[in-house]
């Protein structure tokens, strides 16, 4: 993945050999909601915040792992 840099818990993905829409579609399924990029002007992209718990991060990155592996 493409990760714009960032000073805050926001993330801003690209992802590689997966469509945008189809990557926050497979999070979504992992209960992790993200910002399709479209609407905040760039549709290759996704709007993701990681939350400030460690178990929460860890979710996060779980899921992102499942959404970029399963076809």
């Amino acid at each position: 993945v493409d990760v714009a840099p960032s000073e805050a818990n926001v993330l801003w993905i690209a992802p590689q050999d997966l469509d945008a829409v189809e990557f926050a579609t497979r999070l979504e399924r992992s209960g992790i909601l993200v910002r399709g990029g479209g609407v905040l002007g760039d549709p290759d992209r996704v709007r993701l915040t990681v939350p400030h718990r460690a178990d929460g991060v860890e979710r996060v990155l779980r899921a992102v792992d499942t959404a970029l592996t399963s076809s």
